[in-house]
């Protein structure tokens, strides 16, 4: 063979060779998209589809997707506060179809993400949201960086930042293979667990001291300090209360342990942190869709640290308790009462003895 021919048939070979590997390679790549949206394990596009069902595990990058394309009719939100609740407990009590749709660390943005995403599931009309409402998100200042971001891809409407889903190794192996697995086998975790962390955790007044750190003393703060980023942060989610005037809001401010006091008190804004949850509760009872409940001066509860495993986070046996008393309307507040319930309740925290709680 002579040495142009070799040359040309080299040639010939490589480019085969190369047509091969990249056809291979876009071949195996669009299959992995199609296995991604098929099985869609942060449902961004889609319901699960049979046999798959629904499997919570990933807040952050589920629940958009639960919210836009699954069908309910209530959603349960919050801080890890609420993460302890059981839906079928919450199903039961006011005869729904609830999802749970926490956000460890949760604040405002989360919140407007979630409720932007549900009230334009055009498969469900919304009956109830029930709201776990923390100080945190409405003192914290409008324009700071939150924690526990969700991925801007999930929600952004652009169809080419999706390729960070659809091309995602980790999703693909932790989430989309194991939750086929589950549909296949009929072995899917109970959805009532879903976020739930009580169970391997430990309920004890040393416990939570030990995980507390008591902070120095400082001097105190302006009691006005948070007012304005509290009006700013309350609007934007009383945008959603106001646009839905149909939906029942179940807005309910969880029990924290008297750590949490002190430690507001050692830091000099423990005046500052009562006003400005009295600015939200003030805030909220202006609308007629919304019931509030506040389990903030449950002493028997805050003082007794055997119910928290760090300064904030309760046992499940507390959810249970605040389900029952939100539906039996036993702990709600009003344009009557509120006023006399943070004066009483200012009274008892400006004078409790937190010292004696480390003896």
């Amino acid at each position: 063979m002579k040495r142009n021919e070799l040359v040309i048939t080299n040639n010939k070979k490589y480019n085969k060779f190369i047509f091969n590997f990249f056809a291979i390679a876009i071949t195996i790549l669009v299959a992995f998209m199609i296995i991604m949206i098929i099985i869609d394990p942060f449902y961004h596009y889609h319901a699960p589809i049979k046999p798959l069902k629904l499997v919570q595990e990933k807040q952050a990058y589920q629940n958009l997707g639960i919210a836009r394309n699954l069908t309910y009719d209530s959603i349960l939100t919050g801080s890890s506060m609420t993460e302890n609740f059981r839906i079928s407990q919450i199903n039961e009590l006011f005869g729904c179809d609830a999802v749970k749709l926490s956000f460890q660390g949760g604040r405002v943005p989360n919140y407007e993400l979630l409720f932007n995403e549900a009230f334009k599931n055009e498969n469900v009309e919304i009956k109830n949201i029930f709201y776990g409402c923390d100080i945190s998100p409405y003192i914290d200042d409008p324009n700071s960086e939150i924690p526990n971001k969700i991925p801007e891809y999930l929600y952004d409407g652009n169809i080419f930042t999706d390729i960070k889903y659809v091309l995602n190794k980790t999703a693909m192996l932790n989430y989309a293979i194991p939750y086929l697995k589950y549909g296949l086998q009929n072995n899917l975790p109970n959805i009532d667990d879903s976020y739930m962390w009580y169970q391997i955790s430990t309920f004890d007044k040393s416990e939570a001291i030990k995980q507390y750190n008591r902070p120095d003393l400082q001097e105190k703060k302006p009691s006005n300090l948070y007012e304005e980023n509290v009006k700013i942060n309350c609007e934007k989610i009383g945008k959603y209360i106001k646009e839905n005037p149909d939906v029942n809001f179940y807005v309910f401010f969880p029990p924290y342990s008297i750590l949490y006091y002190d430690s507001f008190n050692r830091e000099g804004r423990l005046e500052a942190v009562i006003n400005a949850q009295e600015m939200v509760a003030e805030y909220f009872l202006q609308f007629p869709n919304v019931n509030l409940s506040s389990f903030l001066a449950e002493k028997d509860i805050i003082c007794n640290l055997d119910n928290y495993k760090d300064y904030t986070h309760y046992s499940e046996k507390i959810n249970k308790y605040m389900a029952e008393e939100i539906k039996a309307e036993g702990k709600m507040l009003n344009k009557d009462n509120y006023k006399k319930y943070f004066e009483d309740f200012r009274d008892f925290l400006y004078n409790y003895d937190y010292d004696k709680i480390f003896e």
